[in-house]
């Protein structure tokens, strides 16, 4: 979606001065939106996706099946942000799009742009499909283990751009501008909008309801087996707050683009100055809603998890050790076994499995209590007894001699 360049608007207006103070009231704030909102979300964005990797990257965190999802989406969040950001804050501050030497330079810059979009998008789908895969998984007791992260990153990579390839080969137009540069954009009126759309934002925001909708099913109607009964309610309530946080992000900084981008002619009169610069700014509000989205959906899908808070604190505190800050270990990471016994209760074992575990060595220690003692046993105990009751009754002999 952007490759569609803003309208030209002329600031030699010949229309009413209240038109005249409209239009350029549309182009101031479309400028301090374009100027201000890129660098908000490379200030906050960047650095947060960079951390949320840097915490995934831990060793603690290699058992975890969802860190190479994550990692690879951060990624593509940052190269998403650092790619089209910048283009939008030049045009924010000069009124001109980014021009190229020539036009190859321009397709490539475009094709990686949108191929960018398109997997970024698409990984949020892909980790909840993982999500909800997982669930079903260890419900049918197969090991979640085999399946290949990198093979499904892969595969959105291929498909995002053998998508977007015909785009730029047979949709893209060229404006030559001064000093023999060149702008490249896909015409708003061409066919090629539509399915940008659908696979851009209709098509992952609908799955990404029915993801996340069923795995709610599952947690609320089903014993997944993956939490006890006294944790059951608290789980639900908390896969409810994440299911809906994640698909309302979605929708919300998908659908203004949806809207504007493939309706701007009937949404807008073109043939005017003021039209122009109405679409413009509506147009500048829905790429930043859009690219909003890459700047925090982290936090929804990596500060949500109980794990990833635990190793992040730990790494805080790492840092500020030579500040004098203390050791941090969590209870539920506390144990008497080893390091290896931890990491394979982690990886292996549910809350579930731990608790049958637990109940199957009580039951263990009342069959032996239960067993009746072998003759050897037996023999034991009775000499023991008639040992026992010999010296009682010496005891008893001695003191009737006494008393004699």
């Amino acid at each position: 979606m952007d490759l569609y360049i803003f309208s030209e608007i002329d600031l030699n207006l010949t229309d009413l001065p209240e038109t005249q103070f409209k239009v350029r009231e549309n182009i101031l704030y479309m400028s301090y939106v374009l100027i201000i909102a890129p660098y908000v979300m490379l200030v906050f964005g960047v650095p947060g996706n960079l951390l949320s990797i840097a915490v995934l990257s831990r060793r603690a965190m290699k058992d975890n099946i969802f860190s190479v999802y994550l990692i690879s989406l951060c990624s593509f969040n940052i190269m998403t942000m650092c790619f089209n950001l910048p283009r939008f804050i030049v045009y924010g501050e000069t009124g001109k799009e980014f021009s190229f030497p020539n036009d190859f330079v321009c397709m490539l810059y475009r094709w990686l742009s949108k191929t960018l979009i398109v997997v970024t998008n698409w990984h949020l789908v892909v980790i909840t499909g993982a999500r909800l895969t997982f669930i079903l998984d260890r419900k049918k007791k197969v090991h979640y283990y085999k399946h290949n992260p990198r093979s499904s990153i892969f595969l959105i990579c291929l498909f995002a751009i053998l998508f977007e390839l015909p785009v730029v080969v047979f949709w893209i137009r060229f404006v030559n501008i001064e000093s023999n540069e060149t702008v490249c954009y896909l015409p708003g009126t061409s066919l090629w909008v539509y399915p940008q759309v659908l696979i851009q934002g209709i098509l992952p925001a609908l799955l990404l309801i029915l993801m996340n909708s069923w795995i709610f099913y599952i947690h609320k109607h089903r014993d997944t087996g993956l939490i006890s009964s006294s944790h059951t309610s608290k789980m639900v309530r908390q896969l409810a707050v994440l299911a809906f946080v994640s698909s309302l992000q979605f929708l919300v900084t998908m659908i203004p683009i949806c809207i504007v981008y493939p309706g701007r002619k009937r949404l807008f009169d073109l043939t005017t100055q003021l039209g122009r610069s109405r679409e413009n700014l509506a147009y500048s509000l829905a790429l930043m809603f859009q690219h909003f989205n890459y700047s925090t959906n982290f936090i929804i899908y990596c500060f949500f998890g109980k794990r990833f808070r635990v190793e992040l604190c730990r790494l805080l505190l790492q840092l500020l050790k030579p500040c004098g800050a203390k050791n941090f270990e969590p209870k539920e990471y506390l144990s008497s076994t080893s390091n290896s016994e931890v990491s394979r209760i982690r990886t292996e074992m549910s809350l579930t499995s731990v608790a049958k575990a637990m109940d199957q060595d009580k039951i263990d220690s009342l069959i032996n209590q239960l067993t009746p003692p072998t003759d050897s046993a037996c023999k034991k105990s009775n000499s023991s007894d008639h040992k026992s009751i010999s010296s009682y009754m010496a005891a008893l002999d001695s003191n009737g001699r006494g008393g004699k």
